[in-house]
């Protein structure tokens, strides 16, 4: 219906590549699949604290998109686990990792545009594997 074709166009993706996770390559690939398989064509918000592992202008390329449906934004939270503690292992990922849970809560704190209403939240490990899925 228009009512629904409306409301999807005030709609926009959100990745978190946070800590470690930017600096992997499944952000990239999430974003390269959700654009040329699942054939979106809205915004795109990568949510990041670290913008310098990302190259905007070689993930444009790759992924089709357009160059106004990407941005890239900066936390100005660290989520780096500081090193690792030998006898207590998983105390400094766990740490980080309900930090990056917390930040699904956030989500709008940093959608700048005021027209996007629905935020669809994917996973960087996600791979869109169905053509016109979005």
């Amino acid at each position: 219906s228009t009512k629904e074709k409306t409301l999807l166009n005030n709609s926009a993706f959100v990745f978190l590549a946070l800590g470690a996770q930017a600096h992997q390559m499944n952000c990239n690939a999430a974003i390269e699949s959700l654009v040329k398989i699942a054939g979106w064509d809205g915004p795109v918000y990568l949510l990041t604290d670290k913008t310098k592992c990302f190259d905007e202008d070689r993930l444009i390329r790759d992924s089709g998109i357009k160059p106004s449906n990407l941005r890239i934004v900066e936390t100005k939270e660290d989520f780096d686990s500081g090193g690792l503690d030998i006898s207590h292992p998983s105390i400094g990922a766990r740490k980080n990792r309900v930090k990056s849970f917390a930040m699904k809560t956030r989500l709008f704190d940093y959608i700048t545009d005021p027209t996007i209403d629905i935020i669809a939240y994917a996973d960087c490990d996600i791979i869109f594997g169905l053509q016109g899925c979005a």
